[in-house]
């Protein structure tokens, strides 16, 4: 995504890596931007409801999965772990978008932010 797409209201990348992490796959031809998303699962559900797709591929830390319960982490154990697992929301991105669609899904996540008031993530937590 090119800067364009950084003034959705912040959580899109603007010239850094510390709120997008693009991983290309060649096994499939499809690239996937992560990006860091206060109020995550709340964007999630306005970009569904508006026809756009977003996927969560990690929900929680490796130590929070269930093959791992015997090792006695609680939660905190892993606080910046579990924090990026409330928070990561990957976007559309594959070789054929044109740039009005991804100027729409900027434009969409600017209008969630607008409209949304600051100050939980979507488990209440402040952002």
């Amino acid at each position: 995504m090119d800067g364009r797409a950084a003034d959705a209201g912040g959580p899109l990348p603007s010239g850094t890596r510390r709120h997008a992490s693009p991983i290309w796959n060649p096994a499939c031809g499809l690239c996937r931007i992560t990006i860091r998303a206060p109020k995550r699962d709340a964007l999630a559900d306005w970009l569904r409801e508006r026809g756009i797709a977003t996927r969560v591929y990690y929900p929680r830390t490796v130590p929070a999965q269930p093959c791992f319960a015997d090792l006695g982490r609680a939660p905190g154990s892993f606080p910046v772990s579990e924090r990026l697992a409330r928070e990561v929301l990957s976007l559309p991105i594959y070789p054929g978008l044109r740039p009005e669609q991804v100027e729409r899904v900027a434009r969409e996540i600017r209008g969630f932010y607008e409209r949304t008031p600051a100050g939980t993530n979507a488990d209440g937590g402040n952002p």
